[in-house]
């Protein structure tokens, strides 16, 4: 959508859309690009167009001496990022989830389309991590009594950040299989 100095649609790229004149400046991608000029990825909310659980994506438009002209508005669909790691190709027993990071964690992406703009949950030690800026990788121990490999990072620049959870036995199945061909070639050797 395109939105007028004020937060007025003006126009948008759906056809049939009933928001062209309605006022978006309760918006958070509003209020920063109007504060700030720049470019700003909102927390999550639910469209006004679509009723999708979105993230909006807003551009200012400028003019030569810095006046804001206009706001570019788009909407990225949660469901459809959900979908898109779902179909990652990895294996069946592993989870990624896409957090924003904003407001104490929210999940914007997962396989499980019932965690979208939930507040982050599951290990309390990664999520406290990743809220404080930390990459890394810790063994958790999963609901059914085995260990998990929980790897955390957040997106440089921006204020999203990234959770994959695998069983252990899945992650280091590669380590191990070297581990013991190593060991079969050493006892062959000697």
């Amino acid at each position: 959508g395109i939105f007028d100095p004020g937060g007025i649609q003006i126009a948008s790229s759906f056809a049939t859309a009933t928001t062209i004149g309605q006022s978006f400046a309760d918006r958070d991608w509003y209020q920063q690009v109007v504060a700030t000029h720049q470019t700003y990825e909102s927390i999550p909310i639910i469209s006004r167009v679509t009723g999708d659980a979105i993230t909006s994506y807003a551009v200012p438009v400028m003019d030569e001496q810095g006046q804001l002209l206009a706001i570019i508005s788009g909407g990225i669909s949660l469901a459809k990022m959900s979908n898109n790691i779902a179909n990652l190709g990895v294996s069946s027993d592993t989870s990624v989830s896409i957090i924003d990071l904003r407001d104490g964690g929210i999940v914007i992406a997962d396989q499980d389309p019932q965690l979208l703009m939930k507040p982050a949950t599951g290990n309390k030690q990664v999520i406290i991590r990743l809220l404080s800026g930390a990459n890394g990788a810790v063994e958790d121990i999963n609901n059914h009594g085995g260990n998990d490999l929980v790897g955390y990072a957040q997106a440089p620049n921006t204020p999203f950040g990234f959770v994959i959870t695998t069983p252990s036995k899945t992650a280091f199945a590669i380590v191990n299989t070297s581990a013991q061909k190593a060991i079969l070639f050493s006892l062959s050797i000697i």
